[in-house]
């Protein structure tokens, strides 16, 4: 079976002849003509096919990724919630470890500290200032003048925080 490209390429070849000949034509030409316009028109409707049965077939693609989609955000939010309550009952009751012979479970500190400017946004010293269209502190450079010492003088105006999270294994 030829590709539909191919079919194309002989009808031009004989519309050429069509026009050089004056629209006259061989008896052999004009039953390969015949022949090519009707494998033209059954390929392209097989092709128009195959379009309609992948449209079909994408349709439910996209319905089943909308619905995982919602399984996965229902998921990820009971997640969350879960170890939410956990990590909050755990600090409550001054729990740092759960350990049982199926799972572990470990109130760890973050790696990463985080710090929160509680002042003016104005009062932020120029070095932990982050320029976007409203003040606000660049963390990164605040914590490390804070580690430096270089904000005793403001000291009222932060907090310094360290965040948990579960590690379970």
């Amino acid at each position: 079976m030829r590709h539909l490209y191919e079919i194309a390429d002989s009808l031009r070849a004989i519309d050429r002849i069509l026009e050089e000949q004056g629209g006259e034509i061989t008896d052999e030409q004009a039953a390969q003509l015949e022949a090519d316009q009707t494998e033209f028109h059954n390929r392209t409707a097989s092709i128009a096919r195959l379009i309609q049965l992948h449209k079909l077939d994408l349709e439910v693609v996209k319905s089943e990724l909308k619905r995982l989609g919602a399984i996965k955000k229902t998921t990820e939010n009971q997640i969350r919630s879960w170890e939410d309550y956990v990590m909050r009952s755990m600090e409550q009751a001054n729990v740092d470890s759960v350990d049982d012979a199926t799972i572990g479970v470990t109130r760890a500190k973050n790696s990463q500290r985080s710090i929160e400017w509680k002042g003016e946004d104005h009062q932020i010293p120029p070095f932990c200032v982050r320029i976007t269209q409203e003040y606000s502190l660049n963390k990164a450079a605040a914590l490390e003048a804070w580690d430096q010492g270089m904000l005793d003088d403001v000291a009222d105006n932060i907090e310094i925080k360290q965040g948990y999270h579960l590690r379970i294994r």
